[in-house]
Parts: C-alpha cells; structure tokens; sequence
C-alpha cells in the first residue's frame, strides 16, 4: 500500500493514477480480510463503495478522453474523489469500516489510501472562491460530526477527514506543497500509532502516544501546526481569506476531538506513566518529527 503511494508521485499519467488508486482498493481489502475480527458487513460496504466510485470515475474519464474530460466532469469529479476518501458528509462507509481496524490498516487508510486520489484531486479540480469555501465547509462538518462517536479509530478517522481537506485546498494551489504536508502528516500519524500500546479498545496508553496525539491535535511547533501554516500562508498569498477564515473553524471543531482522545486515555488507570512496552524506534520518530519542525514556518514565511 505504501509503495502504490509511492508510485502515484511519480506518475504523470491520469490513467495510471487511476489504476493505482483501485489498486489500493484490492491491497486494502486483503489487508482488512485477514483480520478476524473485521466485520464481514464493513468490508462489503468498503468493497463495494469504492468500487461504484472508481467505476464512475471511469466513466467520467472515458466522456471525453483522459485528459480532457478533467474539464468536462469537474463538479462530478470532486464529488466522487470526496466520496472515495471518505470526506463528510460523503462518509457513509467510514465508521463501521475503521471502527475495528488495526493500528496498520489504520495509517494505511488515513494516509497513502488517499494520497493518489488527492493528486487526481489536484489536477481535475481548478480552485475558485466556490469549491474552496465548500472544501471548508466539509472540513467544519467532517469536524461536528467526529463529536457523536466515542470510538479511538472513528474519532481519529473523522478528524483525519480535517487534515485531508487542507491537503485537498493546498494541492489545487501548490502540488509540490502538498506532497511535503502529506508526508509531514503521514509521518507523525505512522509514529502515533505506533507510540499507542493498543489492545482492543485502547485499554492501555503510554505518555509517548499521547505526546503524538498533541502534535496531531496542531500543538505549535509540531508537524501539523507548520503544515497549517504553511497552508494559511499559500492561501494569503493568494488572496482566499474567505476560505483561510472557514478553514480556521474545522481546527477550532477538530482540536476537541484530539482532546477527547487524550482524556479517555489520561482516565485509563496507570496509562501516563506506561513506558515500558514503548521502543526506542517510536519514541526517537516523536522527537524528532517534534523538533525537526519547529523552526520551519519562520525561515519559509
């Protein structure tokens, strides 16, 4: 999954980005299959989601020829790509399918699941005042929504859904930025979960993943916080405050989410003083995916 990702960077071609975007779709479900306790329903729904959308994108992309028809199917094309990501309020097949993910196929669905539809995304969707101010909009109710579910991966998963409608607004404006935030972003998610002693329902926590969870909640200095200014500054640039204003509220709906995270795992019993099942590796990708960013906003802004 990780390399189909990879790959989606280096590729120019629409067809081959589609190809790799359903190409996850097959890997992913054999990566939820092999977990017993993984609702047959749930990957049903996932399966056949992802297979209507990725048969609608086909036939927008046969309308007109590959590269034209990004002209033609606009509205359609970013309806169908939110629907594919699981953006709200296009997130009919999220909660039940990450309600009981492993931490693995976890990062892999909130991350590099994503990331080729979101350079089709980039390329099909030409940005203006109307699709950026609905792109914050999603984010403010992909936000709310989060707020009426209590379980570690759906809360998590709904406030991903924030973090990938910066990424959606960043890539129509600058590619090569949103890359570098996808990467900062995946990389603090994969030491997050990894930091987290997970055992069915985060039934024991370690002071270290909930370090990891402040950085994703945008604690100054971290990777999120430097991704969301750096955002904040291409949007200025560009003269779309309306859409930086709206973008401002999802953080403000998303930071409560990361923060009913941190206190059911503060009320856990003995859970922030839990060091010992943490390795070095974990731990060492949180210093330094904390201190790394620091500095950046002040010598790019």
């Amino acid at each position: 999954m990780v390399l189909v990702g990879l790959f989606s960077l280096s590729s120019s071609s629409l067809f081959v980005l589609w190809l790799l975007m359903e190409v996850g779709v097959v890997l992913f479900m054999g990566m939820i299959a092999s977990e017993v306790y993984q609702s047959a329903e749930s990957g049903a729904k996932f399966f056949l989601a992802q297979a209507f959308i990725g048969v609608s994108l086909l036939f927008i992309f046969q309308m007109g020829g590959w590269e034209s028809s990004l002209k033609i199917g606009g509205p359609i094309l970013s309806t169908c790509m939110l629907a594919k990501m699981g953006i709200a309020p296009f997130h009919f097949w999220v909660p039940n399918v990450t309600k009981n993910l492993s931490p693995e196929s976890l990062f892999v669905l909130l991350s590099f699941q994503k990331l080729p539809g979101m350079i089709i995304f980039g390329w099909g969707v030409s940005f203006d005042c109307h699709m950026g101010k609905f792109l914050a909009v999603c984010g403010v109710i992909s936000g709310i929504l989060g707020h009426s579910y209590k379980d570690f991966n759906t809360v998590l998963a709904f406030s991903s859904m924030v973090t990938t409608v910066w990424l959606l607004v960043v890539s129509m404006l600058d590619p090569s930025l949103m890359i570098f935030c996808f990467l900062a972003y995946s990389g603090l998610l994969f030491f997050t979960l990894g930091a987290l002693k997970k055992n069915n329902n985060m039934t024991r926590a370690n002071s270290f993943g909930i370090w990891g969870l402040v950085l994703l909640a945008g604690c100054p200095g971290g990777p999120v916080f430097t991704m969301k200014w750096l955002v904040y500054c291409s949007l200025v640039s560009f003269g779309h405050l309306g859409e930086a204003v709206i973008l401002g509220v999802s953080v403000v709906c998303v930071v409560p989410l990361y923060l009913s995270l941190i206190v059911n795992l503060l009320l856990i019993p003995k859970s922030w003083w839990y060091f010992e099942s943490v390795s070095f590796f974990w731990v060492l990708g949180l210093v330094v995916m904390s201190v790394s960013f620091f500095w950046l906003p002040v010598f790019i802004c």
